[in-house]
């Protein structure tokens, strides 16, 4: 069953925990419904946005299911009104950053990203299908605890700095629109080795 353009519900239901204990992983039509909303109005812009096929690395998970990896009692996964993903080539930060700004959402969550690594972690993005339900609580978690916002101090101040000048660094220019994430660690650096001569 196709709940949009570029996804099948099978991709948003797919699990090998669930197979693996003979787990049934199967939505009710409210969820399937909630599954449609999701990928309108998240993996669809971020599809559309990157040009570059991805699947989700987990949607739907079944009550049983979200149990037996030991899912939160309030997930919204066991609804259909979550999904994690990664875009490949793409920077999680990256993606993140950009759903932040662009996308409706409930909670947006950059999970277990390390910047010295942009290919780490996962994006972790919830909608509700009421408009009025949708926080857009954005959550950053490294495994231990979880810090309102994307990014971290470093990250984010070379961020704002290269916003301010309007990205017109000779040299940087043509990184920063490639590939921030790597760009703003190496900016960072040079500009903290600056600050403090």
């Amino acid at each position: 069953m196709r709940l949009s353009t570029h996804f099948r519900l099978h991709e948003m239901t797919r699990s090998q925990t669930a197979t693996r204990m003979g787990l049934s992983n199967i939505p009710s039509d409210k969820e399937v419904d909630n599954l449609k909303a999701l990928c309108k109005n998240v993996l669809e812009p971020v599809r559309v946005r990157y040009r570059v096929a991805f699947s989700p690395s987990s949607g739907y998970r079944s009550p049983a299911l979200n149990d037996a990896i030991g899912g939160s009692s309030k997930s919204q996964h066991t609804k259909g009104e979550a999904v994690d993903f990664e875009v490949p080539h793409v920077s999680n930060l990256q993606v993140a950053r950009w759903i932040e700004s662009n996308l409706l959402f409930d909670q947006l969550i950059l999970e277990h990203y390390v910047d010295t690594d942009p290919n780490s972690g996962w994006i972790h993005v919830s909608y509700t299908g009421t408009l009025s339900g949708n926080r857009r609580d954005v959550l950053r978690f490294d495994g231990v605890e979880y810090r309102h916002g994307i990014g971290d101090g470093e990250t984010e101040a070379a961020f704002q700095a290269l916003e301010t000048m309007n990205f017109k660094m000779p040299g940087v220019t043509k990184r920063v629109t490639d590939r921030k994430g790597f760009v703003l660690r190496n900016f960072t650096r040079d500009f903290a080795s600056l600050w403090s001569k």
